[in-house]
């Protein structure tokens, strides 16, 4: 019997030796080798392009919103100016006129100040979160199909 389990050992030490000295095999061995670090390439380069585009969204937004808030102060200046103009008739003094007008912008700004939870910081934490958090096979209809 020892020598039978002696043989059973050699013949599976030549049987490995030979699956794993086989030429074609460690081709097949290097080619995946080389496949794996191609697609780790790959995928760090996606990784960067979804970065940059992002980012680009994100500044694009920002820019956006600045311009937006400077020509809405114009048009809230004006407005202002206007109302301000109207009460002075109505109310027969210009310093009263503008304690009204300036009355209102302090109303709204505390309006907006105890309402800033909901109007400010949900929605810009939503967009954030939906702008860098995106899946990108999502936005461009990738792999699972979904648009």
């Amino acid at each position: 019997m020892p020598a039978e389990s002696g043989r059973r050992f050699l013949s599976e030490r030549i049987l490995r030796r030979k699956v794993f000295s086989n030429d074609h095999n460690i081709s097949i061995l290097r080619d995946l080798v080389l496949d794996v670090k191609e697609y780790a390439a790959l995928r760090a380069q996606l990784l960067k392009i979804d970065v940059v585009q992002k980012m680009t969204m994100l500044v694009t937004a920002l820019i956006v919103g600045a311009v937006l808030v400077v020509l809405a102060a114009i048009v809230v200046l004006f407005l202002s100016l206007m109302v301000v103009h109207v009460l002075t008739g109505l109310l027969g003094s210009a310093a009263a006129a503008y304690g009204v007008v300036g009355g209102a912008y302090l109303l709204i700004a505390l309006l907006v100040y105890f309402k800033r939870q909901a109007w400010i910081a949900a929605p810009v934490a939503a967009m954030l979160g939906s702008l860098l958090l995106a899946d990108g096979d999502e936005e461009k209809g990738g792999m699972n199909g979904k648009r």
